[in-house]
This record gives structure tokens, sequence and C-alpha cells, in this order.
């Protein structure tokens, strides 16, 4: 119960959870770095407690398909789970354009650059390819701000397609 007391305030914290949801999703997390995948019937194994392990993983299932997970609060569980959070980041964009079959995935980025690693935690992705608007930019960087405040940014970083007013 140690190993999951501090992600659990965590989670609450930013979330709004509840102590056992917190809880459940903190032994998924502990569970997941034990057994190395996300597969979860080799979870529900890991997960503590005497249930058999086709009713750990129902529980995982119904957890999962009743949890609304808000991209900001996901953020802020990041930023908060690093070392990071007290201080003024310098940021970076990028975007970047892939094709699975006949999918685009093609994702703007904002990262926070620390020790030469840019942590992503927010983004939007476009079902086209190419560049991104001057327009799309601004939104995804006022929703940056929506979430941890102008005060936060000290600079951003971006390649040369950013150009613009």
């Amino acid at each position: 119960m140690n190993q999951i007391s501090k992600p659990s305030k965590i989670l609450n914290s930013c979330l709004g959870w509840n102590k056992v949801r917190a809880d459940l999703l903190s032994f998924f997390i502990v569970a997941q770095l034990k057994i190395r995948t996300v597969n979860l019937t080799e979870i529900a194994v890991a997960m503590p407690g005497r249930a058999w392990t086709a009713s750990e993983y129902k529980r995982r299932q119904r957890f999962f398909a009743g949890s609304d997970f808000s991209m900001d609060s996901i953020a802020t569980l990041i930023v908060r789970s690093l070392p990071i959070s007290d201080e003024i980041w310098d940021l970076s964009m990028d975007r970047t354009d892939w094709k699975s079959g006949k999918l685009n995935i093609n994702p703007l980025v904002p990262g926070i650059i620390h020790l030469s690693v840019a942590f992503l935690i927010i983004w939007i992705t476009f079902s086209w390819r190419g560049c991104s608007s001057m327009i799309e930019r601004i939104e995804l960087i006022e929703r940056f701000i929506k979430i941890f405040s102008a005060d936060k940014i000290k600079c951003l970083f971006g390649d040369r397609e950013f150009i613009g007013g």
C-alpha cells in the first residue's frame, strides 16, 4: 500500500477523484511497471487482493469504460509528477506527419523542455497532411496557458515552419 500512497494523492488532487478510484489507478500503474505491459489480463495477475484474475480483468475494463480522462487533467497530472512544476519553462513546438495505411497522423505538440528533453503534455491532431495554421498554434498555446498560466512560459522555440504574426 505504501508504494501507491504518493501516486494516489497526486491523482486525487489532479483529477478530483475519490480515494478508491485514485488507489485503483495507482495500483494499476504500479502493476503496469512491474509487468511491463498494458495487457489487462497480465496486469490483473499483478493486482493485490484475492480476487480471481478474470474478476480483476473485468474490474479494469469497467474502470476504463466509465472513466472520463480529460486531456487537461492528464497534462496537469504529468507536470505534477515531474520535478519541473515549480520552474518557469522553455517550451518547444513541433509537428510531425505520419501515415498509417490511409490514416494521416499529424499532431501539433508543445513540450516542456527539461534537461534537454521535451515532455509532451498536450496536443492536437489533424486529419490531413501538411502544416498547421497560425490560428491553430495560437489556440494550442492558449489552451496551454489556460491549464498552466502564461507566467510559466519563459520562451517558446519552434522550427521555421512556425513563422507568423
